[in-house]
């Protein structure tokens, strides 16, 4: 790849990152005190709707050091072959584990009666949607690497 490709990807990827952080230190902290204000109702749940929300958004940071390790092979093209698979394997599992949290959420809000059972179905398939798309796209791309690999030209006479 591009020196200048590469560039904008890290900086993408870090950008995201800041904004993530902003997130888990001030937006979600002041959106849960709006809502308990708002809803006292609600205010039972204000601690396990921040855990909750720490642990979605650590999933997407981790996500985004993987996608940040992926550009970094990707001054190397030789290294990438080899080492990106993993990579992408460990992207698939912290989506699943992050679907996993979406659904635990959605239960608890249909079990506590603050959503309605059309919105869990469709969370739910919507995350299940995401990881079968991202699962399906890393198992082309390594299956078009490995065939690659095996027919490269300092092997094929």
């Amino acid at each position: 790849m591009r020196r200048g490709v590469l560039i904008g990807l890290a900086a993408l990827v870090l950008a995201l990152m800041g904004l993530s952080v902003i997130g888990e230190l001030w937006v979600l902290p002041s959106e849960i005190d709006r809502v308990t204000t708002t809803f006292p109702e609600t205010e039972p749940h204000a601690t396990i709707a921040l855990l909750w929300g720490v642990a979605a958004i650590t999933c997407c940071q981790l996500l985004l050091v993987m996608a940040l390790r992926l550009v970094a092979l990707g001054r190397n093209e030789s290294k990438f072959r080899a080492s990106a698979f993993r990579w992408a394997r460990a992207m698939v599992g912290c989506l699943l584990l992050l679907v996993a949290l979406i659904a635990a959420a959605m239960v608890l809000l249909s079990v506590w009666g603050y959503s309605s059972p059309l919105s869990f179905l469709l969370g739910i398939a919507g995350g299940i949607a995401l990881t079968a798309a991202v699962a399906i796209a890393s198992s082309r791309v390594s299956r078009r690497s490995e065939r690659r690999l095996l027919v490269s030209p300092a092997t094929a006479h």
